[in-house]
């Protein structure tokens, strides 16, 4: 008889240290007594996001070092002579802009000496910031004075703040200048002074800040990009190489 009651002691011993082992590996997470769910796999896309904090950016293209060529930066090194005046809060590139303020139907215009030939030249590049109303601009001139001709481009949409202005050479009217009217024989695409000239509309004031104006020989490199807009990207001199420069204004 007690042979019988110790080994049933014993059997339920084993059955509660049994037990008690399942329960504690269940509880680790050891064991489970239900089949688990398999978890439902989601594609999920990456995203890159490049965070972009300067407003342009330049890639060497030194192969095209003779396609462009700077003709003004408006520092205050320049040699500008009329109406402007350096200013040194609202610029683009280097330290200073150069602002012309024409008021009731004034003309305020600013001139620099400078040397250059537009022979090969296919557009001009040229940063302008309009502090005032579109509307308020009569008339807003860039001038080259040549040696034996006068060429002039009339200006008209500008927007408020920074403008990329794409100029083409065959857009720009043509004069006589006074040697030529004399009978002299000179080169008619040597350049020798840039005007640049902004008449408001009466009753009204209009500011217009200048920053860099340069010229390219060409505009091949456009086709390696696919732009939606061709007043994006130019060559320019970047010190003593040639870098293709990416421009943009106004959250566009």
């Amino acid at each position: 008889m007690r042979k019988i009651i110790l080994e049933k002691a014993v059997a339920l011993v084993l059955i509660l240290i049994a037990g008690g082992a399942t329960y504690y590996f269940y509880q680790q997470g050891e064991i489970s007594f239900l089949p688990q769910k398999k978890e439902k796999q989601e594609t999920k896309a990456v995203v890159a996001e490049i965070p972009i904090s300067e407003n342009q950016y330049r890639l060497s293209y030194n192969d095209k070092t003779d396609a462009t060529f700077d003709i003004a930066n408006f520092e205050n090194n320049e040699n500008w002579f009329g109406d402007g005046d350096f200013d040194f809060s609202i610029y683009f590139e280097g330290e200073t802009s150069l602002f012309l303020s024409s008021f009731n139907h004034q003309k305020a215009s600013v001139s620099l000496k400078k040397n250059f030939d537009i022979k090969d030249v296919l557009n001009f590049k040229f940063l302008v910031h309009l502090e005032t109303d579109p509307a308020y601009i009569e008339e807003f001139n860039l001038i080259f004075s040549g040696k034996n001709k006068d060429y002039k481009f009339p200006i008209r949409d500008l927007g408020s703040g920074w403008n990329f202005l794409v100029l083409s050479k065959e857009s720009f009217s043509s004069f006589l200048s006074e040697k030529e009217k004399r009978g002299e024989t000179v080169p008619e695409t040597e350049i020798d002074k840039v005007t640049i000239e902004l008449i408001s509309r009466p009753k009204v004031r209009s500011i217009v800040h200048l920053d860099s104006l340069w010229a390219e020989k060409e505009k091949d490199y456009l086709k390696d990009w696919n732009l939606n807009s061709e007043n994006f990207l130019a060559l320019k001199r970047n010190e003593k190489t040639t870098s293709l420069l990416a421009i943009n204004f106004n959250d566009n």
